[in-house]
């Protein structure tokens, strides 16, 4: 049994990096590092249960009482989420999904109005998504408060198409600003 503990323990921090290697599992991700985790949990429990040792050093119980204590403020805060000031601003669903490649979506790069050194600037961020799963098909939208987006002229008629996708976002460093007051040629400047 002592075998089999070191060769998940070995394994685990062998793969804990390999980010890539994954399975869909219903809705779930199931990475292989965290497969050899769970076997190592088992495999530790199953070796103490069989020499009958049930001592647990302090630092053990204190690191217990932590997570213990960490978990019930977790779900504390977890099931007392809806208070008299919380409310929905989007609900959407994605109606008749048809499963796409990754290739197929196209998320276009964002400028966004950003204050920087006291100054509003506009900054382009351009992310790397490496795409797991990718589905479209027609958005329905149930519920849009426009006043909590701080659009409050704007009204939703006619939506058309959605898209819903698992990914893998990177986002790399910001290469250029821009003045939202001087065309573009003259208010662009580099970011080192």
């Amino acid at each position: 049994m002592r075998r089999a503990v070191d060769f998940f323990l070995l394994g685990t921090l062998f793969t804990i990096t390999f980010t890539k290697l994954r399975w869909g599992v219903g809705p779930a991700d199931v990475r292989i590092a965290e497969l050899f985790a769970v076997g190592f949990v088992v495999a530790f429990v199953v070796m103490r249960v069989l020499a009958g040792d049930w001592r647990f050093p302090r630092t053990v119980q204190v690191l217990a009482a932590f997570f213990l204590l960490f978990l019930l403020v977790y779900l504390i805060g977890y099931f007392n989420l809806s208070t008299a000031e919380s409310t929905t601003i989007l609900e959407l669903a994605l109606i008749d999904p048809e499963i796409v490649s990754g290739g197929d979506l196209q998320y276009i790069h964002g400028v966004t109005l950003a204050r920087l050194n006291g100054s509003a600037q506009l900054v382009q961020v351009d992310p790397h998504y490496t795409v797991h799963r990718a589905a479209r098909g027609r958005a329905h939208v149930s519920r849009f408060e426009p006043a909590a987006w701080n659009a409050a002229p704007i009204r939703l008629t006619t939506p058309i198409s959605a898209s819903a996708a698992t990914c893998d976002t990177d986002l790399p460093r910001i290469r250029f600003v821009m003045d939202p007051e001087t065309p573009v040629v003259r208010g662009t400047r580099k970011v080192r």
